[in-house]
Parts: structure tokens; sequence; C-alpha cells
């Protein structure tokens, strides 16, 4: 995945998104050069859902899924489950 800024030039390639204790782990590389590891909290997941309105929040839910063919999703959505599953196990 990439994070691009205002002018379409490339800020990070992001990599991996790992789990690591109740944080995620985002791994990438910033302006193509720089490697980076940044920590995603809980509470920062939080409130960068209290930042973004209802209609913002439903275009975010809609863009994996833009352009996609019907197998797709239907093979997304399974493996989302499987995923989902997995860590209710835990």
């Amino acid at each position: 995945m990439k994070l691009y800024t205002t002018d379409n030039s490339e800020l990070m390639e992001i990599t991996r998104i790992t789990s690591e204790g109740g944080n995620l782990i985002v791994s990438g590389t910033i302006m193509g050069a720089v490697p980076v590891k940044a920590v995603l909290r809980p509470e920062d997941m939080r409130a960068a859902f209290r930042t973004m309105s209802v209609p913002t929040m439903a275009k975010a839910a809609v863009m994996p899924v833009r352009g996609t063919s019907v197998p797709a999703l239907i093979g997304g959505g399974l493996l989302g489950l499987f995923a989902l599953f997995k860590l209710l196990r835990k």
C-alpha cells in the first residue's frame, strides 16, 4: 500500500502490518529510502475514527471493494471471516 502527498508524490510505502501485543506495527519506507516501523495503539485508532465524519467512514468502508469483481469480493469476505474467527479463538 502506498500513501501519497497532496501533490501526488509518494510519501510512504507500507510493506507490512503486523500485530504485537495490543498494537499494530506498520513497516515500510518513507520517501523511497528511509525504513520505518510505526506503532499504532488502540487509543490512537479510536481517535482516528473520531476525526472522521459518517460520510467519510462510509467512503472508507467501500474503498477496498470499488472496481473489484464479485468472485474476489466473496473470496475477500471469506478470508476476512477466517481472520476474525482466528482472532476470536485466541
